[in-house]
This record gives structure tokens, sequence and C-alpha cells, in this order.
């Protein structure tokens, strides 16, 4: 199971996840893999840690998630 790391609010009011996939048994340190996950306003964020649930609550209003969507053509 990957490792979450830390988060970042982007520009765009995306949140973008840090995970890090840990060295399995039989590989070398070089095997790890750093991923980024970006989460748009308005994504389900339930199944992820604690502290983005609670950044994406904050930051994602009614308001960011419509321009988001708008300016992204997604409605």
């Amino acid at each position: 199971m990957n490792t979450f790391m830390d988060f970042r609010i982007c520009a765009d009011n995306t949140i973008c996840v840090h995970e890090r996939r840990p060295v399995a048994e039989g590989e070398t340190e070089d095997s790890k893999q750093d991923i980024w996950k970006i989460l748009i306003p308005g994504q389900d964020v339930s199944n992820q840690p604690a502290v983005v649930q609670q950044a994406a609550e904050k930051l994602w209003t009614p308001e960011v998630i419509s321009a988001f969507k708008t300016t992204h053509g997604l409605t």
C-alpha cells in the first residue's frame, strides 16, 4: 500500500496528493516510486487522508467548484 507523504493546493484549486510506493522485498531502494494524484474541485475525497478531506472541505466551496468546471469545460 502506498504511503501518504504530503499534499499541495495548486493555483487552479486542485489538490495534489503525494504518495510513495514502498520498497518491496527483493527490491532495491531505487525501486521506490513517487506518485502524485491530482484531485479536482468537487471530486470525492472520502478515501483520502483526513488532512486532505479537511482541506478540500474548506477550499472547494460551491463557487470554486462551479468556476473550475466552467473554466475547464466540465459543465
